[in-house]
């Protein structure tokens, strides 16, 4: 179990090194001009994320042109200056994730102390990739009604997405995603940068709090070099902390008193049902404007009835009187050879001849309850989840930055079988490969 752990942690160490591939952040390009439509060379450019505070500084190169890599989605305001030229400030930016966003700006004739505000109205285009995709934002992350509240649901919202049924391995229970056609399996997931994809169920590993999501991009097509494997991208950003302290309380409830009865149910009630979601956020600075937290926690606790509707043998069959049903045949009078047989005499086993093992099996099996040699019974399934995050985002310098992301999620099912004395299936699944792939470092480096 060790070296199970310390593998994944040496894999997310290494990502360091790859954090400028993977990480999932936006890029401000543009450039600067003057009124007469000539190019600037050396102006000081100022990004400022709006929330945190933390700015990025950049340059205009020889033909005017600036670029500003690795921003984290959010709000921005840019600001340009230049000795001899009023200053610039453009507000109201907002970069959603994977998004290269141009900016350009025109300097005019002036003291630098002279200011020229501009606020940033309608969406950016985005004309600087080819990547086709659509990000749904927080605000539908967060108030779009989910049965179940995961977000693969909203994935939906993306022109060409549609969901498969969920598939079940010892590490996810998710429902895939088929993007423009294709199959399941060549949907991709990523998670602030790192892999999110279970292999076997071909869909995301884990899923994380809606109450963690600041947004997240379909991509459906044209992606980069370093995303081309796929034929889809889910990327999804986890939220920072900012200058404030931020929090929320939250619960979900459902029970039976709305719920229609199972047909199949004798009873005149519905099953029984009591589904609880739960959880809380609690986000702010540590240093303003240096380094931020964010934590979240979220609990499921679920107790769903369900009714179980068994064929079962009723004492005569038992007995091996087999009379209705399709011949039963003597193995003993069987010739392969002439390709003959004898039918058991008026479809019934003989006593002596019944098998010592299926007498045994047949005492866990109840009599029937119900017409039709059915067996009808009322079960309890139960579920418990409880799921920890924690993000910690850190500026070293002007030019160096990291965060660190741990996730853990434990979940507990039963699963009632049909018959009591048979009892079901208990998963106590502590998930240790999503705890320690999802022990994200990555570091920032402005160029």
């Amino acid at each position: 179990m060790k070296s199970l752990r310390l593998f994944p942690l040496f894999t997310s160490l290494l990502w360091i090194s790859a954090e400028v591939v993977l990480a999932q952040t936006a890029q401000m390009t543009g450039r600067i001009t003057d009124s007469s439509g000539g190019v600037i060379h050396g102006v000081e450019i100022k990004v400022t994320h709006i929330e945190t505070g933390i700015h990025r500084d950049a340059s205009s190169n020889e033909e005017g042109y600036f670029t500003v890599p690795l921003l984290q989605p959010g709000n921005y305001r840019i600001t340009a200056q230049m000795a001899g030229f009023k200053t610039v400030s453009r507000s109201g930016i907002k970069l959603n994730v994977d998004q290269v966003a141009r900016i350009d700006m025109v300097l005019e004739v002036g003291e630098v102390t002279e200011k020229v505000e501009v606020s940033a109205k309608g969406l950016l285009l985005d004309s600087e990739t080819s990547a086709v995709g659509q990000v749904i934002d927080n605000k539908r992350v967060t108030e779009l009604p989910l049965n179940g509240r995961n977000f693969i649901q909203l994935a939906t919202l993306s022109p060409g997405t549609t969901t498969q049924p969920t598939a079940q391995t010892q590490f996810t229970s998710q429902p895939g995603v088929n993007i423009n056609g294709n199959r399941g399996g060549a949907a991709g997931f990523l998670i602030d940068g790192s892999e999110n994809y279970e292999q076997n169920a071909q869909t995301v590993m884990f899923s994380p709090s809606i109450e963690t999501i600041q947004e997240f991009r379909v991509q459906s097509g044209t992606f980069s070099a370093a995303e081309g494997r796929q034929a889809g991208i889910i990327s999804v950003v986890t939220k920072t902390g900012t200058n404030q302290f931020r929090g929320n309380v939250f619960e979900f409830l459902r029970n039976e008193k709305l719920d229609a009865r199972n047909f199949f149910n004798p009873n005149k009630d519905p099953e029984p049902l009591k589904r609880n979601q739960f959880g809380a956020t609690m986000g702010g600075p540590v240093l303003k404007e240096r380094l931020f937290f964010f934590a979240a926690y979220e609990g499921l606790r679920e107790r769903r009835g369900t009714v179980r509707n068994s064929l079962v043998p009723n004492p005569t069959q038992r007995a091996g009187n087999l009379a209705g049903l399709p011949p039963i045949f003597d193995p003993a009078t069987t010739n392969v050879t002439a390709r003959t047989r004898q039918r058991f005499s008026n479809n019934a086993i003989p006593t002596d001849r019944l098998n010592v093992s299926a007498l045994k099996l047949l005492e866990y099996i109840p009599l029937p309850n119900a017409p039709g040699d059915r067996f009808i019974t009322s079960l309890s399934n139960q579920i418990r989840v409880d799921q920890y995050n924690i993000r910690v985002d850190h500026k070293l310098s002007a030019k160096d930055s990291y965060f660190v992301r741990y996730t853990h999620d434990h979940r507990f099912s039963k699963l009632p079988g049909p018959f009591p004395v048979v009892g079901g299936d208990d998963q106590d699944v502590l998930a240790e490969w999503n705890s320690f792939l999802h022990k994200d470092i990555f570091t920032h480096r402005a160029q």
